[in-house]
């Protein structure tokens, strides 16, 4: 990070896209939010470091609290003692006395100033090293979102009261253009495509950038020119996935009216729809390849990916998962139509990131993460991938190289939520979908039929709720920056966990209310904790190199059942809080199990 106000005001704040600078010998990582110094390493909320880059931008002026404020919580409105507290927090992290101050100024009335010099630095590029080091040890567990699923599915919980967990979607397309550095992608500020209400999906670049084709789901595919205002519908009915020719003049997609999928082209006018052939797809991606000779889908009766022939409808199989643990999707084409790049998922949806040479059946590894990844694109010279993951906790950009030798690079990025991408192939433009996503928890009265949000919503993410005998209530919540577990009692929240990096999910009170059960994933595998309203650190029960999700009290408390993968197969399993074993009780495959009130219902 430069010193100079590199972003303009109007321009959308993202503290994580800022480069590294250092201040008092302290090298602040905005990306990671951390400050480190020889050995030393400080984390730091993403607000508080938010604060701190705002101060750093605008060193040795004053900054108004108001404009603080407007930087850091551009949508939420909070008090001074939000501020007041980041600030303090600030000042403990560099040991700043407020009343002969070496860092921070206060300007009584006013603001503050931060009076210690500040010097860029390198943008860091050992990503994977920071996250080695935050995902060691309990406390600092790297986790991801959902219960057995991915951090946009929306849970609904009714319980005691009601508990109803509600979306406002709106997607907003964007498109910009971007400059390769040998070292980092840097990409110019995005300006929106769309912004009709509802959900935009799966964008498509055609080869030479100039027309976007898209999904509004149930409603078809688009084609919008990006320098014109009105879109074209093409396609009518539960579409998805498009990809272009390599001339332009038709588009392949999925039609996918259930879970079950059928490739079709139609021309870039809406015209001559037909299907390709009779092939049963998964809703997991389509590409047309650069010499238009073939499309690569996720037929059904294969865990990975096939290249179907649009002449003869003949099917090879180009990869091969281990079955029933891994499936492959999401495919898309290098430029020079030489190589594949997918997504292998080693659960419901986490997974990493594959590129296979089409001639040898050559596999490269290009991630290993076992996160969620919305996307994948090629850059247009094929030297590297942009990814769409939450490696890293939130979800960003990423841009990683095609050998699988080099490590990951965050590509700054102005956007709240990006989801799936797509790169032209003959120009300098990349679409994206930007999710604007407020999820809330809602009371309903179950004999009046009404409801209401509960008062201590955020604008952020509030989800997966569970309710204590004695009405107080455990969630998760991104309010901070990165989902964690918080407990309101008599409508007041409070953060219980303090993981800094992932997320956290499935919180459940044990049936006295004393003790809460959840799940946190740290490396490349989930374990369960259990930790009380008052702990500092949660107690990991589960040790396992595999993925344990959905904790479930038995009645008595003394035990917890689970759904893991460790024998290869998705299994209940029952963990005993006395440190005992886990033991398998199902054989037959289990995701979420619980005991019934009584013996006979267990």
């Amino acid at each position: 990070m430069s010193p100079d106000d590199s972003t303009s005001a109007d321009r959308p704040f993202s503290a994580h896209s800022a480069d590294p600078f250092t201040i008092e010998g302290w090298q602040v990582d905005p990306a990671a939010c951390r400050l480190e110094r020889d050995d030393e390493v400080i984390r730091l909320e993403p607000k508080v470091l938010s604060v701190l880059v705002v101060l750093a931008r605008h060193a040795g002026s004053v900054v108004p609290r108001e404009t603080l404020h407007e930087r850091v919580w551009p949508d939420v409105i909070v008090n001074d003692n939000a501020l007041t507290r980041c600030i303090s927090d600030l000042r403990r992290a560099f040991d700043d006395d407020p009343r002969d101050p070496r860092v921070i100024e206060t300007i009584p009335k006013v603001g503050y100033r931060l009076i210690a010099p500040v010097k860029p630095v390198a943008p860091r590029t050992d990503v994977a090293a920071a996250e080695a080091e935050g995902a060691s040890g309990e406390g600092g567990a790297s986790t991801r979102l959902a219960e057995g699923g991915d951090a946009r599915s929306v849970p609904v919980g009714l319980v005691l009261l009601g508990i109803v967990v509600t979306v406002i979607g709106i997607v907003i397309g964007m498109v910009f253009a971007f400059n390769h550095r040998p070292e980092l992608l840097r990409a110019e500020a995005p300006r929106p495509l769309t912004t009709a209400p509802g959900e935009e999906l799966t964008p498509a670049l055609s080869p030479e950038g100039t027309h976007v084709a898209y999904a509004r789901p149930g409603d078809g595919l688009f084609v919008r020119v990006i320098d014109a205002e009105t879109p074209l519908q093409v396609t009518r009915g539960p579409d998805a996935f498009p990809s272009w020719s390599p001339d332009g003049s038709a588009i392949a997609f999925l039609r996918c009216p259930e879970q079950v999928c059928r490739p079709f082209t139609v021309s870039s006018v809406g015209t001559d729809e037909r299907p390709v052939a009779d092939v049963r797809a998964r809703p997991m991606g389509l590409a047309w390849s650069p010499d238009g000779t073939t499309v690569a889908l996720a037929d059904t009766a294969h865990a990975g990916l096939v290249l179907l022939d649009l002449d003869t409808h003949q099917r090879r199989i180009l990869t091969a998962p281990v079955a029933g643990m891994q499936v492959d999707g999401y495919p898309t084409f290098s430029p020079d139509g030489t190589h594949l790049a997918f997504v292998r998922l080693n659960g419901p949806h986490n997974g990493d990131v594959y590129v296979v040479e089409l001639e040898t059946g050559r596999l490269t590894r290009i991630t290993e993460d076992d996160a969620h990844v919305w996307s994948v694109a090629w850059m247009p010279d094929g030297a590297s991938l942009l990814i769409v993951s939450n490696r890293r906790g939130p979800y960003g950009l990423w841009q990683a190289p095609v050998d699988g030798e080099g490590t990951l690079h965050a590509v700054p990025l102005s956007a709240r939520d990006p989801g799936p991408l797509a790169a032209a192939r003959s120009s300098s433009r990349l679409v994206f979908a930007d999710y604007a996503y407020d999820v809330d928890l809602w009371r309903l009265d179950l004999q009046t039929g009404t409801s209401e949000p509960v008062a201590f919503n955020s604008t952020w993410w509030d989800k997966e709720p569970h309710v204590a005998s004695d009405g107080r209530m455990a969630f998760v919540s991104n309010r901070t920056g990165t989902p964690e577990v918080w407990v309101a009692e008599e409508g007041v929240p409070r953060r219980l966990t303090r993981f800094g990096e992932g997320t956290v999910y499935s919180p459940r009170w044990s049936p006295d209310g004393t003790r809460l059960a959840f799940a946190a994933r740290s490396g490349s595998h989930a374990d369960l904790y259990v930790t009380t309203p008052d702990a500092s650190t949660p107690r990991r029960m589960t040790t396992a190199d595999a993925d344990d999700l959905n904790p479930r009290w038995s009645r008595d408390g003394r035990h917890l059942y689970f759904a893991s993968n460790r024998t290869g197969q998705w299994q209940i399993w029952r963990v005993a809080l006395d440190g005992e074993a886990p033991v398998q009780v199902t054989e037959e495959g289990g995701f979420v199990a619980m005991e019934g009130p009584s013996e006979r219902d267990s």
